[in-house]
């Protein structure tokens, strides 16, 4: 009986601090991407040797910033695999013209308990469709745990609704 309950005991214990952690909410930590160094940046048949910088991003990934002409977007590199994010920050983007990362003083991961990230979430900039004298911004969010690549998740309006999104993932 006594073995029973030490075992017993043990998996309460072990399913208890597994919920407890499973439970703790992300955190949030930010990447300045302003003021980072130049960099090179190889990609598939394309070198980018101009407007580009290099940040210290979090949990083992760095942050590309690429500023083109009249848009920028990030790649993110970890494990010295690189990932290029362009074709929903650029590319697909519907939302408005000229959409930029670059204006934004920091990107931001959701972190687990345990500090490795599991989003990445930045703003958007770009100028209104209709009037080119307005602006908005959007936030997108990108999947860094489902997958093999960061998943493009979705454009979302405000903080707390990306945050909502890049939290389901830690769950």
């Amino acid at each position: 009986m006594t073995r029973w309950f030490a075992t017993a005991s043990a998996l309460a214990l072990a399913c208890g601090l597994s919920a407890g952690a499973a439970s703790a909410a992300p955190s949030s930590v930010y990447t300045a991407i302003q003021k980072c160094p130049a960099a090179r940046l190889q990609l598939p048949g394309l070198t980018l040797e101009r407007g580009v910088h290099l940040c210290k991003g979090a949990g083992g990934y760095s942050v590309y910033v690429v500023s083109e002409s009249d848009r920028s977007w990030l790649a993110l590199r970890r494990e010295g695999r690189l990932f290029p994010l362009q074709e929903h920050m650029t590319v697909r983007f519907e939302a408005g013209h000229f959409p930029n990362v670059d204006g934004g003083k920091v990107v931001e991961w959701r972190v687990s308990a345990t500090g490795a990230p599991v989003a990445l979430i930045a703003r958007i900039a770009y100028q209104d469709r209709d009037d080119a004298f307005k602006s908005g911004s959007t936030l997108i969010v990108y999947d860094l745990v489902s997958a093999d690549a960061p998943t493009f998740l979705g454009y979302f309006a405000t903080n707390e609704a990306a945050r909502a999104a890049a939290d389901a993932l830690a769950r």
